[in-house]
């Protein structure tokens, strides 16, 4: 997953001994999604023998399986939003290019014109299309010293036009698919706080029922997530790679 899936909750134990990784922890969602599979089966084998951890089910248990689901809905979701986002940026890159590349023409030929402001916050996409169409429209109203119109008109208006559609086109694609997977986000966030509320109070009273050297309650520990279990499902999330430091003598990078 993403960067936006690293962001962490934290999960505040204060009312049992400390320990390094129960005393305000970090979990990572991710984490969270390793856990729920195996705390659902470890309800499952318990519960026959012991009431109060029947008494989880009608919470923890579907609290684990509504997160393991918007989860993994976001994470089915991530890779069509890192392609329409791409292909938003490559359209309006290519709108700018094409601005770019007619702009000296028209600036020679427009007296009066310098622009020196088209496409100058290159990253905004609302901003180069509105440049985009100001160019486009100027270039269309110029004439030159006999009154005719530019001699290369009908090539600059096709590909601008060709590129102002297409940047317009993958620009409310790329909103469209932002939108919806913040709003997958927002649900994973939810859901994760409630679950999670679920998770620390059944660790505690299986901590306090079997011991904190049991098995099944060292693997829903945070710190365990990454290691496999017999537990996981087929679909549980690998621990993301981690970020190598950046390089303090490396040059900084210039547009």
């Amino acid at each position: 997953m993403s960067a936006a899936f690293f962001r962490n909750i934290h999960e505040a134990e204060p009312d049992v001994e400390p320990d390094v990784e129960e005393v305000w922890m970090l979990i990572a969602y991710w984490k969270l999604r390793r856990l729920a599979p195996r705390v659902q089966r470890v309800h499952g084998r318990r519960q026959a023998a012991e009431p109060v951890i029947g008494a989880y089910g009608p919470t923890l248990v579907p609290h684990a399986q509504a997160y393991r689901d918007v989860y993994d809905e976001a994470a089915r979701f991530e890779l069509t939003w890192i392609r329409e986002m791409a292909e938003g940026r490559g359209a309006v890159g290519e709108l700018v290019k094409r601005c770019r590349t007619w702009l000296p023409l028209v600036v020679r030929d427009v007296h009066g014109f310098d622009g020196s402001d088209i496409c100058d916050k290159p990253t905004v996409a609302d901003d180069v299309l509105t440049d985009a169409s100001r160019l486009y429209a100027l270039a269309f109203d110029a004439r030159d010293g006999q009154g005719q119109p530019l001699s290369y008109i009908q090539a600059l208006t096709t590909q601008l036009d060709a590129a102002m559609q297409s940047a317009d086109k993958e620009r409310a694609e790329a909103e469209a698919a932002d939108t919806k997977y913040q709003e997958l986000l927002k649900n994973v966030r939810e859901t994760a706080e409630v679950f999670n509320t679920d998770l620390k109070a059944f660790r505690r009273t299986l901590g306090n029922l079997v011991g904190r050297s049991d098995k099944d309650y060292q693997k829903l520990r945070a710190e365990k997530a990454h290691v496999k279990d017999e537990d996981d499902d087929a679909d549980a999330p690998s621990a993301p790679q981690p970020v190598p430091p950046a390089d303090p003598s490396a040059p900084t990078p210039t547009p």
